[in-house]
């Protein structure tokens, strides 16, 4: 496969046992990719909007010499909340967790190896980005992925989490998914951003989420909250360095286009250090 310098498409094999065998991914190769550049994979949000995610994504890639691709989740192949779930576990109670192979986090896998080999490079890592149902989707991967694939995280604008909390079931908790205690410090070291807009604070909110997710917060910005606190708790009562911060971005909603920014320059200054 050849990705040429600027703005294009790729159609990507999937795993097997997905009701499509491949899906579009939209990237942007800048003219100046160096061998330190990053590649950054970008999780689109319920609009399904990839090819418009890139296009957002691409001035910034153009900025900072970094490698972006958005892969397509299609609704009609992809649909909620399996993607926001990751399709890691049964859309319906009772939870139950699928095989790492049936998810989307494999399809995620297949990517990065597939960008890696056609751009010539043995990355061992590349940057996570998701946005709203990216955002879930994102930090469902990084909780369960079994490989150290990701060297920085940012989700930016989730409607609730999966909580680090083993105590509490699915999808809230972790209990029954059979994560470790030991998988979960792994996860709490790693670098990981909560990117919220501090205006982000109103629906609407689709009506696949379950019961329970208000326990988090009334809106986004307490939700994410929560879910920083919990996992500074965790990070504490497990004994590992807590790696994460959270940061809103002022006078921004559920906004992805104004989110991306502030995100490329995290990136820039945490991976690139400009």
């Amino acid at each position: 496969m050849l990705l040429s310098t600027g703005s294009g498409r790729f159609e990507l094999p999937i795993p097997p046992g997905h009701a499509v065998s491949h899906i579009p991914a939209w990237y942007h190769l800048p003219g100046d990719l160096g061998a330190d550049r990053p590649m950054v994979i970008v999780l689109h949000g319920t609009s399904r909007a990839a090819r418009a995610s890139r296009d957002n994504w691409s001035v910034q890639a153009e900025r900072y010499g970094f490698f972006v691709v958005v892969p397509e989740f299609a609704l009609q192949y992809f649909p909620d909340p399996d993607y926001a779930y990751g399709n890691l576990w049964t859309p319906q109670p009772p939870y139950r967790r699928r095989d790492w192979s049936e998810s989307h986090g494999a399809i995620l896998d297949r990517l990065f190896e597939t960008v890696n080999g056609a751009l010539g490079r043995n990355q061992r890592q590349f940057i996570l980005y998701g946005h709203s149902a990216g955002a879930a989707f994102a930090h469902r991967y990084m909780t369960f992925t079994p490989d150290d694939r990701v060297s920085l995280a940012v989700f930016a604008n989730a409607g609730w989490y999966t909580m680090p909390d083993l105590s509490a079931e699915l999808p809230f908790g972790l209990l029954g998914s059979g994560l470790s205690p030991e998988s979960l410090g792994r996860l709490l070291e790693k670098p990981v951003t909560i990117l919220v807009g501090d205006r982000d604070r109103t629906g609407p909110y689709p009506p696949w989420w379950p019961d329970g997710y208000v326990g988090q917060g009334l809106h986004r910005v307490g939700r994410s909250q929560s879910y920083f606190e919990a996992a500074r708790q965790k990070a504490v009562q497990l004994g590992v360095p807590f790696g994460w911060r959270w940061q809103s971005v002022p006078d921004v909603a559920h906004e992805n286009a104004r989110m991306i920014p502030p995100a490329a320059e995290l990136i820039a200054r945490t991976i690139l250090k400009r």
